[in-house]
Formats: C-alpha cells, sequence, structure tokens
C-alpha cells in the first residue's frame, strides 16, 4: 500500500484486506498526516503484519525509487484504498504497481475514481 496516512487514504482499509488475505502488508507512504485518523486507528496501523521500510537519507521516512520498487516488485498484490468522499484523478501508485507487474485490490466507491483510469 503506497499513500498518505490520512483519511483520504484510508490506509486501515489496506491493513483490514491483508488481515482477511492472511498476507504482511508493507504500507509505503507519508508519515501520519493526521493525528486524529493515527489515534483512532493506531492498533489496527500497527497490527503485527504491517510492515514498513524508511528509505536511508530520507529524512520524511519515506521510502523512495529503487527501494521502493524493490519492494514492490516482491508483493503479490497490491491493495488501493481511497475514502467514498475523496477524489482522486490519478495515482502514480498504480504506475509502479503496474510496471512490476503487480495486481490490485482496488477498494473504491465510485465509476469515476482512480482504479478505473488506471486499467
Amino acid at each position: 500500500w503506497i499513500g498518505r496516512l490520512d483519511k483520504d487514504k484510508l490506509p486501515h482499509l489496506a491493513v483490514l484486506t491483508a488481515r482477511k488475505l492472511n498476507l504482511p502488508i508493507y504500507l509505503l507512504g507519508s508519515p501520519i498526516r493526521e493525528d486524529n485518523y493515527y489515534k483512532k486507528y493506531k492498533n489496527i496501523l500497527n497490527s503485527p503484519q504491517v510492515l514498513t521500510y524508511t528509505s536511508k537519507n530520507c529524512k520524511n521516512k519515506q521510502v523512495t525509487g529503487k527501494d521502493k520498487m524493490n519492494i514492490i516488485s516482491k508483493a503479490e498484490c497490491a491493495i488501493y484504498t481511497v475514502n467514498s468522499s475523496f477524489i482522486e484523478a490519478g495515482s502514480a501508485s498504480f504506475a509502479d504497481y503496474f510496471r512490476c507487474g503487480i495486481p490490485v485490490v482496488a477498494i473504491t466507491w465510485k465509476s469515476n475514481d482512480c482504479p478505473y483510469s488506471a486499467i
């Protein structure tokens, strides 16, 4: 899963999806953007199957470049989540997933959302 850790991107749904699939999950994204969101879902976001990685010398705790592509290329699938009230016209994460040949499990709410454009 790649994205901002906030209520627009809903990483807790990605973790719950991974749990249902009995898979570990990397949360590759920005640091916590919204304290209230994090506090509400802290137990889910810090559950045992959640893995994180920070690229060397990356000050904002993100994974970048070759590190990111290496992690993605080893994945069994990617999970995409977005809040129903958030409109995401495009997502660079889909390009990263497809470039590595990784299937995407997309949780989306609208027919004009990013997953439809990516396909």
